[in-house]
């Protein structure tokens, strides 16, 4: 097959065929919210391969046949400068998707029309599903939409995609284009550049590369243009020859043009673009329109000193909403697994070891599992509300210019700031990202914001060796993360994402008022995300630390190890604390120390009540004890290693099932390095200035 070959279309056919349909839209234009009105719920998340970009997907049945929906990464172009924009084209040429149905924001045509034009020009078949469709009559705009048709020789399907409105239309539309040919689509770039396309096309008549997925007037504009991937395409092939004979055309190209090629071309898209507007949009004066409206709340919200003034009090908010509206869920849910259900299983008729094993092993990890839940629910209410009011696109562009000063984007300030809370929803958060870069150094760093649950132990040890400057103590503690934090995205921007940068261009959404449901509907698919992916891993770890708390090497100690700090010294936890105890004899701590820490895995506030259990006193008696064993220097420095070691069981379960279990190894045994060294410097300084 030549080049430029593409395979016949297949016909609709068998009923029971799958038909693949792709979502493609600029961001901030309600595609997520038309995805979601279009599955109704019946979509499930994951990632691409190879990264952890977002991936949704969602079958539904129209007319009897069934239909995959892919909702592809928000992108301004098929042009791969970014990882989104690699995904997206990557799809349409592998895949290769029936129908491609393109989100359009009318209220900004200009803009959107760019990506119409380019995904015309691949020679798909394009509906284009025009959103917003209410705003942009309020805006005082008026869109032929019958001309425009016309003019592309596609569908365009009005839609208002949070009332639902359109989108009966746009299913029929599905089926109705399903064997209707590819609209034929050609801009006249010039007599000199067409002249070149031309040239390029007849060589890559004479090639055979496989499956490239587009004709061979595309892959010519692309070439002409420097698509890297397009080229390594062809070196792949063996093709390095067509690559020369393309290279002696562009150079001839350029010193006639004296311009450069790609420029002229994207002036020549924005010229077509310019002329549909004008002649199928039409303007009219409102009194206030939208437009207006957002302008001036801007001038508040994106202030440098104001705005930054009402992100900390929205934060604040945020943080009130899904920790304290969630205590009273969290508080009975453990209540009733913690006590209820325990004694009951406490209770059965069973062998001693398999009632512990459920209650103690298999309930413990289904506990730590299910009272995540009515924080994480309520604090991505929180989120989805303040993304689709278009508040979160304000908080990016504040606090971009402070976030590339250390090689990543203002976006990721909010997963930042959220880990201050609970580690677990700040890595859940990093899906808003897209990014695959930004989401990869920003988890590499949240485990470094101090999480709520670290906080009885800054508290336990303040309260006995600086009671009097308490305060001012933690706060030390919460810098050194933050620092620790900076200065790894700082030295992994430059080892592990050496030339890459972490800049975006992004249009600021109008101020819109939310869907409920779309709401409700974006933090349930995160939440399952969360259920599905890291419950088993944080159940199975669960079990796994039982096991090695009631057994040791004289074999089975019984289950009152779990509570018998005798019987606990003789386990498989204490044997290997006492087996790495050298290595913290720096630092003066024991194998009970070391042991708590290990417990301190499962969930950082059980490093209290297992220093508790470990001395064999009451966790009110628990001061007394520490005094005699630890110094203040001693004791600061276990605090700066329980806030930089490796993070929780959960947050552990969550990074392996957002990253994979490599990358989460490698961010733990970094961590634990990091932790080493900073509390052995506290130490080291202390003891000279002390």
């Amino acid at each position: 097959m030549s080049c430029h070959e593409l395979s016949s279309p297949t016909t609709l056919g068998n009923k029971h065929e799958l038909i693949k349909v792709a979502i493609v839209g600029n961001p901030n234009v309600g595609k997520s919210a038309l995805f979601n009105k279009l599955t109704g719920g019946n979509a499930w998340v994951g990632n691409w391969p190879g990264v952890t970009v977002e991936k949704k997907t969602g079958r539904i049945v129209i007319e009897g046949h069934e239909v995959e929906l892919v909702d592809l990464p928000g992108i301004y172009g098929l042009t791969p400068y970014s990882l989104d924009e690699v995904i997206a084209r990557k799809f349409i040429l592998e895949e290769r998707p029936r129908i491609v149905i393109q989100v359009i924001n009318a209220t900004n045509l200009e803009r959107n029309l760019y990506l119409t034009i380019q995904l015309l020009e691949m020679n798909v078949k394009l509906i284009i599903a025009l959103n917003m469709i209410d705003l942009a009559e309020k805006e005082g705009l008026e869109i032929d939409i019958n001309g425009l048709m016309n003019q592309l020789n596609i569908l365009i399907i009005p839609t208002i995609a949070v009332k639902e409105v359109g989108v009966d239309n746009l299913t029929k539309a599905i089926i109705m284009e399903l064997n209707s040919p590819p609209p034929f689509f050609k801009i006249n770039y010039g007599p000199e550049i067409e002249e070149a396309i031309q040239r390029i096309e007849r060589i890559l008549d004479k090639c055979e590369i496989a499956d490239v997925g587009a004709n061979s007037r595309w892959i010519a504009i692309h070439l002409l243009e420097d698509d890297k991937d397009i080229e390594e395409l062809f070196r792949k092939r063996g093709l390095e020859d067509v690559l020369r004979k393309v290279v002696e055309i562009k150079r001839d190209l350029q010193t006639r043009l004296g311009e450069s090629i790609e420029v002229l071309m994207i002036e020549k898209r924005y010229q077509y673009i310019l002329s549909l507007t004008q002649k199928y949009v039409k303007r009219r004066h409102v009194k206030e329109s939208l437009t207006t409206f957002t302008d001036r709340l801007d001038r508040i919200l994106t202030h440098p000193i104001l705005g930054l003034m009402i992100f900390i009090s929205t934060l604040y908010l945020l943080f009130k909403f899904s920790f304290d509206v969630a205590s009273p869920l969290t508080n009975l849910l453990d209540v009733l697994i913690s006590g209820h259900v325990h004694s009951f299983l406490k209770t059965l008729p069973l062998p001693t070891i398999i009632s512990s094993l459920l209650a103690d092993g298999v309930l413990q990890g289904v506990g730590i599992l299910l009272i995540f839940i009515p924080n994480l629910f309520f604090l991505f209410l929180g989120i989805s509300f303040l993304e689709d009011t278009g508040y979160l696109a304000r908080v990016t562009f504040l606090s971009d210019k402070w976030m590339n000063k250390i090689g990543l984007s203002g976006r990721v300030i909010i997963p930042l700031l959220i880990g201050f809370g609970c580690n677990v929803p700040a890595i859940l958060s990093t899906r808003v990202l897209g990014d695959d870069r930004d989401r990869r150094l920003t988890m590499l760093i949240i485990p470094f914001m101090s999480c709520s649950a670290r906080l009885p132990i800054y508290l336990l040890f303040t309260l006995v060796f600086f009671k009097e400057n308490q305060m001012l103590v933690i706060l030390s503690i919460y810098f050194i993360g933050v620092t620790t934090a900076i200065i790894t995205a700082l030295l992994f921007n430059k080892l592990l994402f050496k030339g890459q940068t972490s800049g975006y261009v992004m249009d600021m959404p109008p101020y819109l008022i939310p869907s409920v449901g779309n709401i409700f509907a974006k933090s349930w698919e995160r939440i399952k995300s969360f259920l599905v992916r890291a419950g088993s891993i944080i159940v199975i770890m669960m079990v796994i630390i039982w096991a090695l708390s009631i057994f040791g090497p004289e074999g089975y100690l019984g289950v009152e190890a779990l509570r018998n700090p005798d019987l606990l010294s003789r386990s498989w936890i204490a044997s290997f604390s006492k087996l790495i105890e050298p290595l913290f004899k720096p630092f003066n701590w024991d194998w009970r120390v070391i042991s708590s820490l290990l417990f301190g895995f499962v969930a950082k506030e059980v490093v209290v009540s297992s220093l508790s259990v470990l001395y064999n006193v009451e966790e009110a008696d628990l001061s007394t004890v520490l005094s005699t064993s630890f110094t203040p220097l001693t004791a600061y420095s276990l605090m700066v290693f329980t806030l930089l070691y490796t993070p929780c069981m959960a947050t552990a379960a969550t990074l392996r099932s957002e990253i994979g279990l490599k990358n989460t190894i490698f961010i733990i045994i970094y961590e634990l390095f990091i932790a080493y060294i900073m509390a052995y410097l506290v130490l080291s300084i202390g003891g000279l200035l002390l």
